[in-house]
This record gives structure tokens, C-alpha cells and sequence, in this order.
């Protein structure tokens, strides 16, 4: 099992962490100590504009914030006050997302008023678990919401799952009550914990321990049972062990070199992440097609490992980054692997790019050589390849 470590310290009003893996840094996550964070937050909102061919909503959830909402649950007119929880914050072109169904995360549970009924996590495999699961959960299911079993719900004590139902039912019933005494627009709830965030949503015992030069930070932590080592943060502890700033820099990126001598070019549009690769100085002096399929072999791996975390990070996720991924590139993966589907398990590994939502632009080269010996126009082209 690969050792995880967490390194967290400080660049200016942010506080950025930084996930590794066997020394090997593959995620970063960054809060900011001066600007809110949105996302999760609960509002008090009213209807500004109703947009029928899209069937959306404009809605002023606070003061002189307008966000989008979905009208595919309900439909509202311009006037009503609704309830919504901000999915997705802003970008330079587009207004923040907003749901009308509520979501409230536990240690143990989902509360979501989007499906009345019980949900379970995926991670869990054991099927006597999920029922036990279900039929503990399935009481607690009301009209107005119901439950999602999160992976650590299955180690936990009975009594501490619907403990935290409980609560988590409370916290729903007085955040639907506000709606009726408190005038739009107004913030309700926060949903939004910075600490979990900087951990990258491990828990305690996941994690081999936790490296920081944030005193208040570390303390923190501790409380919260993860094992933490402080350094200086006046010596430059960190950076002197670490090379963060490297690091990061590193993430923004756009041409990013391999072992081979090919590179990756990497581009953010508004609908996906492109990630073009380039054979570069890479020359295969016997067979061809072997070192291409050497090069592709390590362009998934640099983009499932290495970069793929920066451009989840730039798309505020990896479920919102959109794209495809070349077929040639995927049946070679999949023939690399020894199996007729991509995707699978090769020597207990994963070749996680090929379930990335992200488009790989590869064998253009090649298809462009054809294409010209065939006689196709730059239009026609264009045409074949539409990026």
C-alpha cells in the first residue's frame, strides 16, 4: 500500500496542502482565509428572471449575487422565494450553479432532498452489508428527503449512524423553518468544512501522517485524530524538504515533459480539458508501432497520476470537466492490458485515465499523414476530427 502523506502550508491569504503518494505528489487543494467559499451554502433565494427555453431561473440568492437554477423539479416564477444550495461556484463566463435540492453531509450520511430513498456508497462491496445497511437506513426516510450510506458507515457503530441521522434531520427541519421567518435574499447555513478540505476528504487511520508548518492548523487536526508532525514555518521547513513551490508551479502548466522525451500539451476550453500528446524527441529506431504505444502508454499514466488532480482542480472537480477519449488510444491501452474492454485491472493497477471525463486529442499526427495521401482537404479534415 502506497504511503500517504499531507503537507500543508502557507502562500500569502491561502493555506494550500499538498497530497503524496509514495513521495509522489498527485493532488493539491487550496482555501482561501480571506474570500468565502460558496459552495454547499444554504440561501434564501427569490426569482428574478424565468427563462422558458431552457427551462431555468435567475436567482438573487444574495445580495447582489445572481446565480442559475434548474426549474426541472419545480417550476417557479419571477417573484418566488425558493431554497437553494450553491453546487458550483462562478467562473469569468458563467454565474454560479444553484439546486432546490438540499444536500447536508455527515461523517456517515447523506441528507439529500433529491431522492426519497436510500443510497449507498459504491466502496462498499459486501452484499449482507448493504442489506444490513438499507434496512437500518429505510425508518429514516421521510417525504421530504432521504439517505445516502457513506463507505464509513459500514465500520461504524449502529448507535452512531442514526445519531448522526438525527442530527442531520434537525439541521434540515430548522433550515426549512428560517425559510418562513427570514426575507430573501439571506444565507442560511454553511456546509463547507476548510479542514476536510486540506486533508483532501481522508480520514484519520487512511493516512500515514500529516505535515505542517500551521501551528493552529496542526493542533486542529490532532484533535481530530490524525497523527500530524510540526515544523518551522520561519525556517522554511517545508520547502526546504518538500520543494512545494516547485511543485505547484508545476501544476499551471501547460507543455509537461516525459521520461521519453515526448510531451503533453494541455489545454482548458470551456467544455473539457484537452490533453494533446506529441511523440517530441522520441524517436523509435526498431518498431514503430511498439514505441508509440510505449508513448501513449505513458501519456495515461502522466495524465491519470500527474496531471489529471491539476485539471480537476481547474474544473472545480473532475465530474465537471467534459471530453472524450480517441478510440485508437483506448483500444491500444486495452490491448496493452491484456484485455478485450479498457478499463480493467492490469498487475493491481488501473489505468484511471480512461475513466477521466477528460478529451485526449492523440494519433493526429498519424490520421493527418492519411489523410493527406488520401486527398482530404483541411476542411474535410476538421470535419473527422471536431476539436
Amino acid at each position: 500500500m502506497a504511503y500517504t502523506e499531507i503537507v500543508i502550508t502557507r502562500f500569502g491569504d491561502h493555506l494550500v496542502s499538498m497530497l503524496l503518494k509514495d513521495g509522489h505528489p498527485v493532488e493539491f487543494q487550496c482555501v482561501s482565509e480571506k474570500n468565502k467559499v460558496d459552495i454547499g451554502n444554504i440561501y434564501i433565494g427569490v426569482v428574478k428572471n424565468v427563462v422558458k427555453n431552457i427551462n431555468g431561473a435567475f436567482v438573487e440568492f444574495d445580495q447582489d449575487e445572481i446565480g442559475f437554477l434548474s426549474m426541472r423539479h419545480r417550476q417557479y416564477k419571477a417573484g418566488d422565494e425558493v431554497l437553494v444550495q450553491i453546487k458550483k461556484e462562478a467562473t469569468e463566463e458563467k454565474r454560479p450553479m444553484l439546486s432546490d435540492q438540499i444536500e447536508l453531509t455527515g461523517k456517515y450520511l447523506v441528507l439529500t432532498s433529491d431522492k426519497l430513498s436510500v443510497g449507498i456508497s459504491n466502496k462498499i462491496h459486501q452484499k449482507e452489508k448493504k442489506q444490513e445497511l438499507k434496512e437500518m437506513a429505510e425508518p429514516l426516510v421521510t417525504q421530504e428527503y432521504g439517505f445516502i450510506l457513506r463507505t464509513e458507515a459500514a465500520k461504524a457503530d449502529k448507535e452512531d449512524v442514526l445519531m448522526e441521522a438525527d442530527q442531520l434531520s434537525a439541521k434540515y427541519h430548522e433550515i426549512v423553518s428560517k425559510r418562513q421567518y427570514r426575507k430573501a435574499p439571506h444565507l442560511v447555513d454553511t456546509n463547507y468544512d476548510a479542514l476536510e478540505v486540506l486533508v483532501h476528504d481522508i480520514k484519520p487511520g487512511s493516512i500515514d501522517r500529516i505535515v505542517t508548518d500551521q501551528e493552529e492548523v496542526g493542533e486542529q487536526l490532532k484533535e481530530k485524530g490524525y497523527e500530524v508532525f510540526l515544523c518551522s514555518y520561519m525556517a522554511g521547513d517545508i520547502e526546504r524538504r518538500y520543494r512545494f513551490r516547485h511543485y505547484l508551479s508545476e501544476v499551471f502548466k501547460r507543455k509537461i515533459f516525459m521520461k521519453s522525451g515526448g510531451f503533453l500539451y494541455i489545454e482548458q476550453t470551456e467544455a473539457m480539458a484537452v490533453i494533446d500528446v506529441n511523440t517530441g524527441k522520441s524517436i523509435g529506431k526498431k518498431n514503430q508501432e511498439a514505441h508509440i504505444k510505449k508513448i501513449n502508454l505513458e501519456a495515461a499514466k502522466e495524465a491519470a497520476v500527474s496531471q489529471a488532480p491539476a485539471l480537476w482542480r481547474r474544473n472545480a472537480g473532475p465530474e465537471r470537466a467534459g471530453g472524450r477519449l480517441d478510440n485508437d488510444f483506448r483500444h491500444s491501452l486495452a490491448h496493452e492490458c491484456g484485455h478485450q474492454k479498457p478499463g480493467l485491472h492490469r498487475s493491481g493497477r488501473h489505468f484511471s485515465c480512461l475513466s477521466l471525463h477528460h478529451g485526449i486529442r492523440l494519433f493526429y499526427n498519424r490520421w493527418r499523414k492519411l489523410a493527406r495521401s488520401a486527398g482530404r482537404s483541411r476542411r474535410r479534415r476538421q470535419r473527422v476530427i471536431p476539436f
